[in-house]
């Protein structure tokens, strides 16, 4: 089990399964590091970087399988992955539209997000300053695009297709095996 999902256990949260755990840690890894404000830095590191290097390779001490069980969680620390697990649908009940779009929102990034470094930087290039900058308490949880500049997302396997960051409904169903 991975630390991620290890941590929503103890808060006592229903852990949705799905993904691959070493790519939703990941995920979750780098958008923790997006919460710290760390999400420029990450952002220039990698476009220094050789083609094709993925996030992973950036941080020698992390755990390729799980990098959040490399991390030791202060309060502040502690505080971000809090909300990043709010902003995921854990800890605070949100609204059905909020609720669609972070669905759509996974299914484009975590499936592949470990070795895929298009994604990861799609992922870094689409933050807003309000995702490390509101508090907890304060956030509103109406839309991803508070936090995320999804409008202009193309889809990660094809980077000149537009995306087709559509809320799953009748007609767009969600993917198979992956619960809400």
């Amino acid at each position: 089990m991975s630390f991620f999902h290890d941590y929503l256990r103890r808060h006592e949260q229903e852990i949705l399964t799905g993904f691959d755990e070493q790519d939703e840690s990941w995920f979750v890894f780098s958008l923790l590091m997006m919460r710290l404000g760390l999400g420029p830095a990450l952002k220039a590191t990698m476009s220094r970087m050789a083609p094709g290097r993925a996030i992973g390779q950036l941080f020698p001490f992390a755990s390729l399988n799980d990098p959040l069980s490399s991390c030791h969680f202060g309060p502040e620390s502690g505080a971000s992955l809090h909300f990043v697990a709010a902003f995921l649908c854990y800890f605070v009940v949100k609204p059905p539209r909020y609720r669609e779009e972070i669905h759509a929102f996974k299914r484009l990034f975590i499936p592949g997000f470990f070795g895929d470094p298009k994604r990861q930087s799609q992922l870094l290039d689409c933050v807003k300053p309000a995702f490390s900058q509101v508090q907890l308490r304060d956030a509103k949880w109406e839309t991803v695009r508070d936090y995320f500049d999804v409008n202009f997302l193309t889809t990660p396997s094809t980077p000149s297709t537009p995306s087709s960051f559509i809320p799953p409904t009748e007609q767009n169903p969600p993917t198979a095996g992956i619960p809400y």
